[in-house]
């Protein structure tokens, strides 16, 4: 069983692969947070996309909020000029609420691959309904560590970040 979400999800997408014509495209899911759980290509952009598309996905259902939108369930967002662009749906992960997005370029039918991704984290989704982490740790990275050296060690309360 896997410690973390992370690590869960890697060992579904291993039984569950996405089509071949989704994998031709870059994948990224990611917590409503925007922290990057899978990425099926390294181009070192996820930690940047994993947070500004978790930023438009928030305003986006805000906007849906404010708007009063009786149901929402199975919105996704897309931005594209045809062939090139990208989608985020929605998609809940062992009760975590997360969102897949797929950055397609040259793609003859946006609207099938939109469908496939939809059908793939649903797939997902399922596979990690019962998922639950370990009651129990096995270890911690740090012993005995204070406040004052976590404070030191990322800069807050210090002269080191300001400029």
């Amino acid at each position: 069983m896997a410690d973390n979400l992370q690590d869960a999800l890697r060992n579904s997408i291993k039984k569950i692969q996405p089509s071949a014509r989704l994998q031709k495209h870059h994948i990224l899911i990611a917590n409503r947070d925007g922290i990057c759980l899978f990425s099926n290509q390294e181009k070192g952009k996820d930690i940047s996309m994993g947070a500004l598309l978790g930023g438009v996905w928030q305003a986006s259902v805000a906007l849906l909020e404010i708007n009063k939108f009786q149901n929402n369930d199975s919105l996704k967002l897309g931005f594209d000029d045809g062939e090139n662009g990208f989608c985020v749906v929605a998609i809940e992960l062992a009760g975590r609420p997360c969102y897949a997005c797929l950055v397609f370029e040259k793609e003859i039918a946006p609207g099938a691959v939109r469908g496939q991704l939809k059908h793939w984290c649903d797939r997902l989704a399922e596979s990690l309904e019962n998922w639950s982490a370990p009651a129990t740790r096995s270890g911690y990275l740090f012993k005995d560590v204070t406040d004052e050296e976590i404070d030191r060690l990322f800069g807050f309360g210090g002269n080191e970040c300001r400029s």
